[in-house]
């Protein structure tokens, strides 16, 4: 969760203890998009592969790892590849953050099936270690050689936004110098049968966003905002590659990223809220793409015309 407190940058009124601190901020360095279907993970499980210039990830690393997790690494990857100069030491003190969306479901359900058959014996040592909410992470951590903090967040249909409000408490925090934030699930979601199969037609999407600090991105970025809502309205709720399509129109013209949080609103506090307030020249519409399980939180994301790392912010 993002930290609390009742002090917040110059300028802004914070009421309550239960509040989340205001001003919470952090650019998009990089990010990526994988959809992989079942014979493209099978494939890229056998023979990862390394950001130029990378060593080569451990043989055997991701022979037990679970589909979600390949399609982070894939992702991951290309997020780490699209950062100029960006060699291993540069990302060593990264953290990373792995926000699956119902990991390791068809395996489970396949155990269980195994178990009622044949007892303990049927059930793979392999389990616990590669699909616990926090394997994923590890996994990251040992593929790329990052050796910041790594956690596994969420795990249900929210875990995209819960992922989003971890980065910005470390790096408010100080934590760490950048964030890797893994966002994985399947579309359509996996629904495995009685014997634990998934259905035809399915693929793995995985979307990875290098996240740092107020002014540390060196190039365009996009600007995401966690603000306050009326819960009553019908929560947002885009998946990876809708998010990775906003994202991409970054690429086409310079931009700064910015992300911000605070709680929800009391009838003692004023309905605007600092998202909305005092927005740049050339700002659009900020788009509400991700929600908390209550839907009072949402993260807004918005392009902001700009030039490099100096463009004006709210």
């Amino acid at each position: 969760m993002a930290n609390v407190g009742t002090t917040g940058p110059p300028g802004l009124r914070i009421h309550g203890e239960r509040r989340v601190r205001g001003g919470l901020e952090a650019e998009v360095r990089s990010h990526a998009f994988r959809r992989m279907t079942v014979e493209e993970l099978a494939a890229y499980r056998r023979r990862p592969e390394p950001a130029p210039g990378w060593p080569p990830m451990p043989a055997g690393l991701l022979r037990q790892s679970d589909d979600q997790t390949v399609a982070a690494i894939a992702a991951a990857t290309d997020a780490i590849r699209r950062i100029d100069g960006c060699a291993p030491g540069y990302a060593r003190d990264w953290g990373l953050l792995a926000a699956p969306r119902y990991l390791g479901r068809a395996k489970l359900a396949q155990a269980l099936a195994r178990f009622d058959e044949e007892n303990v014996w049927g059930v793979s040592p392999h389990l616990i270690p590669h699909f616990a909410l926090h394997s994923p992470s590890g996994t990251l951590s040992l593929a790329l050689g990052i050796r910041g903090p790594n956690l596994g967040i969420g795990g249900g249909h929210c875990a995209a936004f819960e992922g989003v409000l971890a980065a910005l408490s470390w790096l408010d925090a100080g934590v760490v110098p950048a964030v890797l934030l893994a966002i994985t699930g399947w579309d359509p979601e996996l629904v495995p049968d009685d014997r634990g199969e998934a259905p035809p037609g399915l693929a793995c999407e995985a979307l990875a966003l290098v996240l740092v600090p107020p002014g540390a991105a060196g190039g365009p970025a996009a600007r995401l905002g966690v603000v306050s809502r009326d819960a009553s309205a019908r929560p947002p709720s885009h998946g990876p590659a809708e998010i990775a399509g906003l994202l991409d129109r970054v690429d086409a013209r310079p931009a700064r990223a910015r992300i911000i949080a605070h709680g929800p609103h009391d009838e003692a506090v004023p309905r605007p809220h600092l998202a909305r307030e005092a927005r740049p020249r050339g700002a659009g519409p900020a788009v509400p793409i991700l929600a908390d399980a209550a839907g009072r939180m949402v993260v807004e994301l918005d392009i902001l015309a700009g030039r490099g790392p100096h463009a004006e912010t709210s």
